[in-house]
């Protein structure tokens, strides 16, 4: 499958992961190697996934790293799958904090669960 975008989507995608991820040039190099279609996501939607991480206690620099090892989490579903499973995790399961971190990055296939 043959995946193309121009030069100006990059450097939009680039700007936008600098300034919400604080990702430099190699971990962003890492997240477009492991899900290429990660550059078409729209801003709007990578704010509102970084402002709910940060709301729910996850540092930037922990949502830069789910972001950097998960690309694809960019993408998921805000409403359906990212907010219910993580309710589940911190009121359910009583996982807080840099746990909350490592449970994510381990077991990020959660969120496309419903």
């Amino acid at each position: 499958m043959c995946f193309s975008v121009d030069v100006e989507t990059v450097q939009e995608f680039k700007r936008n992961c600098n300034e919400l991820f604080h990702l430099g040039d190699t971990a962003l190099a890492k997240v477009i190697t492991l899900y290429p279609y990660t550059i078409n996501a729209q801003r709007q939607d990578m704010e509102e996934m970084v402002d709910y991480f940060m709301d729910v206690g996850i540092p930037r620099s922990g949502v830069a790293m789910m972001v950097e090892r998960h690309p694809q989490l960019i993408h998921y579903n805000l409403e359906q799958n990212v907010k219910p499973t993580m309710a589940y995790l911190r009121d359910d399961l009583g996982i807080t904090g840099s746990h909350l971190v490592k449970v994510i990055l381990i077991l990020t296939f959660m969120f496309f669960t419903k």
